[in-house]
């Protein structure tokens, strides 16, 4: 059976997508059904599982994000430094060699 959310192949008696947890039939058929808590139990932790990704997949884009920050506000400060270094450099060669 294919889950109409996601498009998994399922087996043809699942009730529930393995993929993403989508409810296979429709409410009425699974109301009637006896209940399966072992198919309850893989459907929570798969979505439990998928929320965890998420969670896993957010915190690794903030500390990206940090430490481009912190790269560019750690090695600005040094680009700075040097860039006034070389215009010092710069005007005492000019100094020099107008006093000359």
């Amino acid at each position: 059976m294919k889950c109409k959310k996601c498009g998994k192949k399922n087996t043809d008696n699942a009730k529930f997508c393995v993929q993403c947890g989508e409810t296979l039939e429709s409410p009425l058929t699974v109301s009637n059904t006896k209940f399966n808590f072992e198919t309850a139990v893989n459907v929570s932790w798969i979505k439990s599982y998928q929320k965890i990704l998420k969670v896993e997949e957010c915190l690794w884009a903030g500390i990206g994000i940090v430490s481009v920050f912190f790269l560019l506000f750690s090695l600005l400060p040094l680009v700075a430094i040097a860039v006034a270094s070389i215009l010092v450099i710069l005007c005492l060669i000019l100094i020099f060699k107008r006093s000359k």
